[in-house]
């Protein structure tokens, strides 16, 4: 059971320092979020904003534009009258703009949420009435780096854009076949792999998983968003996974719609 917790953004300023300054968004993640607290407040062209670390928000629907820097993300977000939420996803240097009165808010390394001051806001924790589910998405018993072996065959559902629910499962030792042109990089410090499932808030039928190897924390995702349509139905229908003993590859994959092949 998880109790619901809603937040205004000046009950959030309220727990910054009064010192708290836009320098550290014109700089990186680290220099607003490694040692200083989780929120802070910020003005931006004469817009106060409340910055959270390590979150995202959830309806990112106005824009996805490049920002090399927070500050430049909630620039362009003072810039669109519209604009009433932005977060700044540094590893791809990303700015995503919501328009949307309120918004969930949900862990996601390297990742910093900027909301105006005008803005209720939600956690991902949130309780729907239903004893038990997670609804909202967010389940903070996976966001480990150690998901293998003690959460292999695991599952869980995250939820779509619209409202409804996919399923996912958890695979240890199991290579998967590979997608041209998905993103891939490596885990920071405290990155997980759920986390970054998580972050892509796709989840529709063109993301099929993501796979990390133990050694060294890279990590590629399944998609095929960058693939011609041909090319893409191929790979959807030929995703397989293969079982090898002791490889330290693993993968998360979507489970309900297409199902699995086991080599």
């Amino acid at each position: 059971m998880h109790t619901v917790l809603t937040l205004t953004v000046l009950s959030l300023a309220a727990k910054a320092t009064a010192t708290d300054t836009a320098t550290c968004l014109s700089t990186s993640y680290d220099a607003c979020c490694a040692s200083g607290p989780p929120v802070g407040i910020a003005k931006v062209n004469n817009q106060q904003y409340t910055y959270l670390c390590n979150a995202y928000i959830s309806d990112n629907s106005l824009a996805q534009l490049p920002a090399a820097t927070a500050h430049e993300c909630a620039e362009l977000c003072t810039a669109a009258s519209t604009c009433k939420a932005s977060f700044w996803l540094e590893s791809i240097r990303t700015c995503y703009l919501g328009s949307q009165d309120k918004y969930t808010t949900g862990s996601a390394a390297s990742s910093l949420a900027l909301m105006k001051t005008d803005l209720e806001l939600g956690d991902d924790s949130g309780d729907t009435g239903d004893s038990g589910s997670e609804d909202n998405g967010y389940d903070a018993t996976l966001d480990t780096r150690t998901l293998c072996p003690d959460f292999d065959r695991e599952e869980f559902d995250l939820p779509t854009p619209n409202g409804e629910k996919t399923k996912w499962r958890v695979y240890c030792d199991h290579i998967s076949t590979r997608f041209d042109f998905s993103e891939e990089g490596y885990l920071n410090a405290t990155g997980t792999p759920y986390e970054t499932l998580f972050l892509g808030r796709h989840w529709d039928a063109g993301y099929r998983g993501v796979s990390w190897k133990e050694r060294d924390f890279s990590y590629r995702l399944r998609t095929v968003y960058n693939l011609r349509s041909g090319m893409a139905r191929q790979k959807l229908d030929g995703f397989y996974l293969k079982f090898q003993e002791g490889c330290g590859e693993h993968v998360i994959v979507k489970v309900d719609d297409q199902g699995v092949k086991l080599l």
